[in-house]
């Protein structure tokens, strides 16, 4: 055959795209070899050597195959294929009920099998199909067996990995091509590999959460579900990482422009969260968290949050036994938590409101026995209980604005009780000066001036040594502060 054409149009349809287009089929420029042919009542077989180009620009450089014809399938075996990106071989075919009728709607009607070994695949080919993935640039090598239609295809004992570092190995089946924006998605996998930089190919959107460090996840090894749309789905499985392993069952929605939506449950065992928001001071943390939710920016984003901390660790140590139940909305957290730890006991609602410039607090605690030195808050061997109350403003202790107080308070110095049971602080900006207030049962201070907090503890100190002598030691330097008084 020299020069052929294979023309199948459905008049019935709009003008053909740029893309494939199962009701304006046309190959053309079919440049064949077919040697043993054989024509054996409605059976036509050949070997076959051939090449064509589709009108989409689908371009077959070589098909090599033993062609079995009937009027309800075309086979191809020992198949070798060659496109101008692309190679399969093995087995493939095409069955349908009428050549004709079922080739003019070949997207729906025509059913395609394939088993193919070792094959390579471009994106670029696959595009001429799905033009959504036009811009993926990738080679996929690919194994198994593919069954349906292009609108229905179903894919069994998949091995499927890209030229960099993504590897799958599974069932897959596809409904709703060529758009692939609208093509339902399920995925059974017994394995996914994938690194941080392959997954921002694949999924772009990814690139725009900067408040987290996603690339310190460094590679993502995955087994369990993906059902959905490829902007709306839910999975469900394992995850395991550099920075630890998780549980999850999520349902993820990626709306164009805007932010994603999320809910669903994580569970971890153990996972670096220091590593992955970039906090020297974290470290690991195991917990069950439920989550409902918009967007990853805390200035944008809200979340709802039921969590049960089996541990966490903070400035090296582990806390232990905490819920926390809450809402983030927009920089803005309302809620309440507990902790159960051999070193601190304590019940707590509150909120912290960070829209503004000056991030405010507000909380109540109930205090049943808090350590300080194992929580490695203070070198002192000092404990307290009691319950809490506050409401100010700051980012740090030196901006703080507002008031907190203990009540009913318990402190102990190395198991042995101090005369103590309530402080409490106010501190305001009164003419340019600060003016700091404390008052305890055990004393009244009011200090007005130009003072850092920060810079006061050895002073505080050394003002609590003249009270508590037995207790607390002076301090060995005084620092040097100045423009202050006390009223």
């Amino acid at each position: 055959m020299v020069n052929g054409k294979l023309q199948v149009d459905n008049d019935n349809t709009p003008s053909p795209t740029s893309y494939f287009d199962g009701n304006h089929i046309e190959f053309a420029k079919i440049n064949g070899d077919f040697e043993n042919a054989k024509w054996q009542m409605d059976t036509i077989t050949a070997d076959v050597k051939l090449s064509t180009m589709e009108r989409s620009g689908f371009n077959v450089k070589k098909l090599i195959a033993k062609l079995k014809m009937t009027p309800r399938e075309m086979t191809f075996n020992n198949l070798d294929i060659h496109t101008n990106n692309s190679y399969l071989h093995d087995y493939f075919s095409m069955q349908y009920q009428d050549f004709n009728t079922d080739m003019s709607d070949f997207i729906d009607k025509v059913i395609l099998q394939g088993r193919f070994n070792n094959a390579e695949v471009s994106s670029d080919d696959i595009a001429f199909f799905a033009p959504a993935l036009k811009t993926w640039k990738k080679k996929i090598n690919l194994k198994g067996n593919v069954r349906g239609p292009v609108s229905a295809l179903i894919g069994k004992q998949l091995e499927i990995q890209t030229d960099k570092q993504t590897y799958f190995s599974g069932d897959a089946s596809l409904t709703g091509l060529p758009d692939i924006n609208e093509t339902f998605i399920e995925i059974n996998a017994r394995t996914l590999k994938t690194t941080y930089a392959d997954a921002i190919s694949f999924a772009p959107e990814l690139k725009k959460i900067n408040n987290i460090s996603l690339d310190n996840l460094r590679y993502i090894n995955f087994s369990g579900s993906f059902t959905g749309f490829i902007n709306d789905f839910v999975t469900y499985g394992n995850v395991e990482t550099a920075l630890g392993m998780a549980k999850a069952d999520v349902n993820m929605k990626l709306p164009k422009g805007r932010p994603p939506v999320y809910t669903g449950s994580i569970s971890s065992s153990g996972f670096n969260l220091g590593k992955l928001l970039n906090d020297t001071m974290m470290g690991f943390v195991s917990l069950d968290a439920k989550l409902k939710g918009a967007g990853f920016n805390p200035e944008k984003g809200n979340v709802a949050l039921e969590t049960k901390v089996n541990y966490f660790d903070y400035n090296k140590y582990r806390y232990q036994n905490i819920r926390f139940d809450g809402d983030v909305n927009r920089n803005n957290f309302n809620g309440n938590a507990s902790i159960d730890d051999p070193n601190i006991k304590l019940t707590l609602n509150g909120s912290i409101d960070s829209r503004k410039a000056i991030p405010e607090f507000e909380f109540l605690s109930h205090i049943d026995h808090l350590n300080f030195k194992p929580l490695n808050l203070i070198k002192d061997n000092i404990s307290l209980s009691g319950k809490a109350n506050a409401h100010f403003s700051g980012k740090t202790i030196d901006d703080f604005l507002g008031s907190a107080s203990i009540s009913d308070a318990v402190l102990t110095r190395d198991g042995r009780p101090m005369s103590f049971d309530s402080l409490a602080l106010h501190s305001a900006v009164i003419d340019s000066q600060k003016v700091l207030s404390l008052y305890s049962n055990e004393f009244t201070a009011n200090l007005k001036g130009k003072f850092n907090i920060s810079d006061m503890p050895n002073s505080v100190t050394g003002f609590l040594t003249h009270y508590y002598p037995a207790y607390i030691k002076p301090p060995k330097k005084y620092p040097q502060i100045k423009c202050f008084r006390l009223i």
